[in-house]
């Protein structure tokens, strides 16, 4: 595991905001931010047909909820977007869970060791080994150092298995908004389906999704990506997700 995770930011769609958290890394952070005011709501969210009503006046909806295809420039995503996530260089924290073994020794195995309040990983010794801060590499070097006497050129193994401290948030229109481990690499749309999917709603006895994909952007490192979410949800284009 090599390398700083970016920062990544989702802001759009209301106030749907995810955004992950390294410890011991540079801040990694999405946020979807989906700002939902009534008219959005009804103009971007409506997908189901219902019919006029005689005694009110039609809404003004914007081309994309009354079906005209409007004409936009072209977006190219950067090829380095489409790269899955990497964990990189993690440094372990407290509260983290690591599953342990020596390569070959299978009695050794020791399938969730936490890392202690105190920083350390206590595998086949009393004392620990420091931890907290260290790469799982450095950690399983200075293991393999101690047990050199029991076996021969032995090869441990640390494999992070819960991160306390990669997670991410997601805050506003969606079913189950909260705290996410970032326990690997993770889409946009997988994101919105671990809380819950798009948050819905009864508009004059139709359902209605409260997030407005029109709305919504994606920012990493504090610069805003050309997601089109429309298209990723709505038309399933991929190159966005």
């Amino acid at each position: 595991m090599r390398g700083n995770a970016p920062q990544t930011c989702f802001r759009g769609l209301g106030s749907f905001r995810l955004f992950p958290v390294w410890a011991g890394l540079k801040p990694f952070r999405w946020m979807f931010g989906w700002g939902v005011c009534l008219t959005v709501w009804l103009a971007g969210c409506v997908h189901a047909p219902r019919q006029p009503d005689p005694q009110m006046a039609a809404p003004s909806l914007p081309a994309a909820a009354a079906g005209v295809q409007e004409t936009q420039e072209p977006v190219e995503i950067p090829e380095a977007w489409h790269e899955p996530f990497s964990l990189g260089e993690y440094r372990l924290a407290i509260g983290d869970v690591v599953e342990v073994s020596v390569f070959g020794h299978r009695d050794t195995l020791a399938e969730e060791v936490p890392i202690a309040p105190d920083g350390r990983l206590y595998y086949m010794f009393g004392e620990g080994v420091e931890a907290a801060g260290r790469s799982p590499d450095e950690v399983a070097e200075e293991i393999e150092g101690r047990i050199g006497s029991l076996f021969v050129a032995p090869q441990v193994s640390i494999i992070p298995r819960r991160y306390v401290g990669a997670r991410y948030s997601v805050l506003g229109q969606v079913e189950s908004p909260g705290v996410y481990p970032l326990d690997a690499s993770i889409t946009i749309r997988q994101a919105v389906a671990r809380a819950g999917g798009l948050a819905q709603g009864v508009y004059r006895g139709t359902t209605v999704e409260l997030a407005s994909l029109r709305n919504s952007s994606l920012i990493r490192d504090g610069q805003p990506l050309p997601i089109d979410f429309e298209a990723l949800f709505l038309g399933n284009d991929f190159q966005f997700d």
